[in-house]
């Protein structure tokens, strides 16, 4: 789709700094509204209030990402303490390897998909941070 420069209007920038506090980059939120980034620049440094808003919305964003990060941090921890580490005392050998055995095969699954979440959370985190201008 090409864009053109248009004309600064403040639905359009609310909405392109609400995509961004819901997730989207800079640059998905300004092609879903139709104009470039580069206008999108434009009109922040034209508008210092603008830019106001914006870090802002890219703050709001980013907290939003690390909490989640942290919820999910504490939600593998509670996973990897549910799994038996050592014997009760009296415990025969063999009972205490199957329960440990099916608290892993219950628990392992989770954990992983968590893991996968929160890398993929701190790895859009890192790049918004760098690339946020």
């Amino acid at each position: 789709m090409a864009m053109s420069a248009s004309a600064y209007s403040d639905y359009l920038a609310a909405s392109i700094l609400f995509a961004v506090e819901s997730g989207q980059s800079v640059r998905k939120a300004c092609e879903q509204a139709g104009i470039a980034k580069s206008t999108f620049l434009g009109w922040m440094d034209a508008r210092p209030m603008l830019l106001v808003a914006y870090n802002l919305a890219t703050k709001g964003r980013n907290d939003r990402r690390r909490a989640e990060i942290e919820a999910l941090s504490k939600e593998i921890e509670r996973l990897e303490a549910s799994i038996p580490k050592e014997r009760k005392p009296g415990e025969p050998r063999f009972i205490f390897r199957c329960r440990r055995r099916c608290a892993r095969k219950d628990a392992l699954p989770k954990i992983a998909a968590l893991k996968m979440r929160r890398d993929v959370l701190k790895w859009e985190l890192g790049r918004m941070t760098a690339h946020a201008r």
